[in-house]
């Protein structure tokens, strides 16, 4: 999660710098979304699995 933080800041960054963007279009951000939540289901699943592993430890 950190590293997707540290590569928004830079996206960020060279945007204020450039002055200039280009915007993603609707497939992108439709791909984009797709990720977070797939990324979101998984992490959920790692959290349950380590909540049933303690418990039966």
């Amino acid at each position: 999660m950190s590293a997707i933080g540290r590569n928004l800041n830079q996206v960020a960054r060279v945007l204020q710098q450039e002055g200039r963007a280009n915007v993603p279009g609707r497939a992108e951000v439709q791909t984009m979304l797709k990720i977070a939540t797939g990324l979101k289901d998984h992490f959920r699943s790692l959290l349950a699995a380590n909540e049933r592993a303690w418990r039966e430890w």
